[in-house]
């Protein structure tokens, strides 16, 4: 499935963040990423999983621009009796 669209930024004085993942089923892989941008597009941050898992990993608190992102894995994870994560580089 391929979407096709116009990035549309947001108001003054917010980030937005867009996120995208990819799956191959047949290795099954996946790869993810997400990108900051302002209202004039200029990129604030981004990271892939690897970035993300690193960020989940630690206690120190994240204050990037990307902090949402993990702060609400965090808030999701609570359900759970137990949650890892793990990255499988290619090969």
């Amino acid at each position: 499935m391929q979407r096709t669209g116009l990035w549309r930024p947001p108001e003054p004085g917010i980030i937005k963040l867009n996120f995208d993942a990819s799956f191959k089923s047949k290795s099954n892989r996946s790869i993810s990423a997400v990108l900051a941008r302002d209202f004039e597009g200029l990129i604030m941050g981004a990271c892939d999983s690897l970035t993300v898992i690193k960020k989940l990993e630690t206690n120190i608190t994240d204050r990037s621009v990307l902090s949402p992102i993990s702060q609400h894995i965090r808030v999701l994870a609570e359900a759970f009796e137990e949650v890892t994560y793990n990255l499988f580089p290619g090969r």
